[in-house]
């Protein structure tokens, strides 16, 4: 038996594709990175991923818009996973 074992019994929920009600997508970057979607940005090692978020965190922190973009809402959650040391940070 292992410590602290915790058994949770979630019911699944099985939803055909075609009754999915499609919704409109509000982008702050359009088409790369949509509002309360998850965005994925991928590149190769020290190609700048992590300045590219900081600099947008740091724009829509201060209430400004990204200079590429058109768009007035600032809400921004930057969640950063390290393969390596496979932390997790969000602020």
């Amino acid at each position: 038996m292992i410590e602290n074992e915790i058994t949770v019994n979630v019911p699944l929920e099985v939803v055909k594709a075609s009754e999915i009600e499609p919704k409109e997508v509000k982008w702050l970057w359009y088409p790369y990175i949509p509002f309360g979607k998850g965005t994925l940005l991928q590149c190769n090692s020290g190609d700048g991923k992590s300045k590219f978020m900081l600099s947008v965190a740091a724009l829509l922190s201060k209430g400004e818009p990204l200079s590429f973009t058109e768009a007035e809402e600032n809400d921004l959650i930057l969640s950063s996973i390290r393969q390596r040391k496979m932390t997790q940070t969000i602020r």
